[in-house]
């Protein structure tokens, strides 16, 4: 029998979304079946409100599809053995295939329509409806082909959703700014990332804190959002306000600074004085001087927040040791120095600094020393070196046993020795 003909089912038009679709439950096609009439229960793992079903696997608990453990099978696609997200007329299909299917949309051998292809018969494909599925995979809005992702709706029209959710409890004030930035999300590329950072609860919160007074989003407000916890949430949003141009630009590198500055004297406010002269008229000078010649990377914003990081960590560890800035000694240095790993020389900065600006005594801290490299002796370095890359290989591995002079052919001279004042040239 062919695999299609075991999934035949009578077609007719869904009373909920309105699709010519095999309709197996009281008129309703399986996906509005599962969405909107399947009894709901309280998942016992994730507490989720959903179709759930007793699990014998997981110890015969009420467990909700995303939360029961599924059996690894072999995907009739790619044949790799992995858990079945779902089991289509060509059998069993594995995450990644059924991503792919429904993002690579293809016309039906049999009717000629762009569905997701998930059935076969006798080589060629087949949509949902054409084998006998209980769905073909289109959105149930805008009809978009294989794009049933969520739902039964695809990742723009979830999007959508999501965001009227999500700012439906936005004032007015901030209407047209809020507008760039659905605008901006709706047209993310990655419908996939994008939903799944509009649904994190944080950046739900983010939106109603952000704007409750009504006034439009500033960077300042982000800024504030960011030091009162929501450091990821913020980065998005203010990439994502800058691309939209609800924000200006600015030189993010150094506000990053200031910003990594307040959480750390959030968490050390009494070294804030020191801290913040610091960062005023060391760190952000020279990185103000060096962006004017060499645009600003992460490497650099990088090392300007290990420095400040590591200064606010040895004030903290000099006052547990009982002293003050201006009485560390050489011998608490090197204590300190030798308590943890080689990142504990990042505070040379810092104290060859406080030491020019009178804080602290002249305190020895070297430059973080480096591993030995694992080199070769005098006499195969000059080997290898004379060697030339296009020789046969085994000619070359024959080389690297040898000592003494580079092996020179009649073919090749060698002219590196004389040129590079190896001791074999004033032998001769």
């Amino acid at each position: 029998m062919r695999a299609s003909a075991r999934y035949r089912a009578s077609i007719a038009v869904c009373r909920r979304c309105g699709k010519p679709r095999p309709c197996p439950a009281r008129g309703v096609c399986q996906a509005c079946y599962y969405e909107h009439e399947a009894p709901k229960k309280t998942c016992t793992k994730c507490s989720k409100r959903a179709y759930c079903q007793i699990s014998a696997r997981d110890g015969n608990r009420l467990l909700c599809d995303d939360c029961r453990t599924r059996t690894a099978t072999t995907c009739a696609f790619c044949g790799r053995s992995a858990p079945a997200t779902a089991s289509w007329p060509r059998g069993p299909v594995c995450k990644q295939c059924y991503a792919r299917h429904l993002d690579e949309p293809g016309p039906c051998h049999r009717c000629g329509k762009c569905r997701a292809l998930i059935g076969g018969d006798g080589g060629h494909a087949l949509c949902g409806t054409c084998s006998g599925h209980s769905t073909d995979y289109s959105c149930t809005r805008c009809h978009n082909p294989g794009g049933a992702h969520t739902q039964g709706t695809c990742y723009p029209c979830a999007i959508d959703d999501q965001l009227a959710r999500t700012l439906a409890l936005i004032p007015a004030g901030a209407a047209d700014q809020l507008q760039q930035l659905r605008s901006a999300v709706a047209d993310i590329d990655n419908g996939r990332s994008a939903l799944q950072w509009l649904r994190q609860s944080n950046v739900r919160k983010l939106f109603i804190d952000l704007t409750a007074t009504g006034k439009p989003i500033s960077h300042d407000a982000l800024d504030n959002a960011f030091l009162a916890g929501h450091h990821i949430a913020t980065g998005h949003m203010r990439k994502i306000l800058v691309a939209a141009g609800g924000l200006p630009r600015r030189d993010e590198h150094l506000a990053q600074i200031e910003l990594r500055l307040g959480l750390v004297l959030a968490k050390y406010p009494q070294f804030g004085t020191v801290l913040r002269t610091y960062v005023r008229w060391s760190v952000l000078p020279r990185l103000r001087r060096r962006a004017r010649t060499r645009p600003p990377t992460e490497h650099i914003t990088a090392w300007a927040r290990a420095r400040i990081q590591s200064a606010a960590h040895f004030l903290a560890w000099s006052e547990e040791q009982g002293q003050a800035l201006d009485t560390v000694t050489q011998e608490h240095v090197d204590g300190w120095l030798t308590s943890g790993e080689s990142t504990q020389y990042n505070v040379r900065d810092f104290l060859v600094w406080a030491a020019r600006r009178g804080y602290a005594r002249e305190l020895l801290v070297p430059h973080r020393g480096k591993p030995d490299p694992a080199g070769l002796d005098e006499d195969v370095h000059w080997d290898v070196l004379a060697v030339p890359s296009r020789r046969p290989v085994a000619t070359r591995r024959e080389s690297r046993g040898r000592t003494g002079p580079p092996l020179c052919t009649a073919a090749e001279p060698d002219r590196r020795s004389h040129q590079r004042g190896h001791p074999a040239a004033s032998r001769r």
